[in-house]
């Protein structure tokens, strides 16, 4: 098989915001790997929803997690687990706010817990995973910016701008080294 020296990035949603033909923040790598999952569902039929992987998450705002729900039901007791790959404050925000057994169920326990649908793998800061041929490096930036929170008091609804600090991953992308791919990278800074 010839070694490639390239990756195929498939940009199925690049938005913040949802509307007809505007998906959520979503791109594909090589057709198995997915850089967060904001339209993966809406995006890609059922074929090539089963040809997912693992999904790599920068961050857990909605636009980057939407169809991630969809997804897990839609592969549902699947020959092997899909894998959540992220920095562990991101996991812990899908395990506690999403797979909750509240707002939906806990797919890390079913069909059981010796053969889940899906899988968590917590990745270090700055640290290489290699993934289907690509190699996913996270990093952290803080960005500052208006954030909009409820006046006091609440009744008029009015809302004043507050500034904060909000943690935003990127994730580095890049072909594997060990294929002889070359190593041009390719940022995905995470939409906030």
């Amino acid at each position: 098989m010839p070694l490639r020296s390239s990756l195929a990035i498939r940009a199925l949603g690049p938005y913040g915001g949802s509307a007809p033909g505007y998906r959520l923040t979503t791109f594909l790598v090589d057709g198995e790997s997915a850089l967060d999952a904001g339209s993966l569902t809406d995006a890609l039929p059922l074929s090539a929803q089963r040809r997912v992987r693992r999904v790599v998450l920068t961050h857990a705002h909605f636009d980057h997690i939407a169809s991630l729900p969809f997804l897990m039901e839609n592969l549902y007791g699947a020959n092997s687990p899909l894998e959540i790959v992220a920095p562990e404050p991101v996991l812990a925000s899908v395990r506690r706010d999403v797979l909750n057994d509240r707002v939906w169920p806990d797919f890390t326990r079913l069909p059981s817990r010796s053969r889940p649908s899906v899988r968590l793998r917590a990745i270090a800061e700055g640290r290489p995973y290699d993934a289907g041929g690509v190699t996913f490096t996270p990093g952290a930036i803080a960005s500052r910016r208006a954030i909009p929170r409820p006046s006091a008091p609440f009744i008029d609804a009015g809302l004043e701008p507050w500034d904060a600090e909000i943690p935003t991953h990127f994730i580095r992308v890049t072909p594997h080294p060990h294929l002889g791919r070359p190593r041009p990278p390719c940022l995905m800074p995470a939409a906030a």
